[in-house]
């Protein structure tokens, strides 16, 4: 599945991050696949936990995989009706959200509270 050059540049966790994005975006992992544990990919790759960490959370932040608690990580599912490689995966969650001024601070803060 995924195979690192340990004595390569390019960092073990990117290495990870792009075979791991190739791989979805290619369809070899499809909507909804579960992906292997922190510490089971960490000793399949004999690699630290931190550079799997790292390389999920990247993974997170593209909107290419979802963290589901007490379940595991999962490849993200894309929006129906995508008909090209890589094309319609879903925004990442944060994008998703409604955009909301944040809570007021300082004297503004108290004035609200009392209110």
């Amino acid at each position: 599945m995924i195979h690192l050059d340990k004595e390569a540049d390019t960092p073990l966790a990117d290495q990870i991050v792009m075979q791991l994005a190739s791989l979805i975006r290619e369809r070899h992992l499809p909507s909804g696949a579960r992906l292997p544990s922190i510490r089971k990919l960490a000793g399949t790759l004999t690699v630290s936990s931190a550079t799997v960490v790292a390389a999920y959370d990247r993974l997170i932040a593209r909107g290419l995989i979802e963290s589901r608690a007490s379940s595991g990580f999962f490849v993200a599912p894309r929006h129906a009706g995508s008909s090209g490689k890589g094309a319609g995966l879903a925004a990442p969650r944060a994008l998703r959200r409604p955009v909301h001024d944040p809570p007021p601070s300082g004297p503004a803060r108290r004035h609200a509270a009392c209110g």
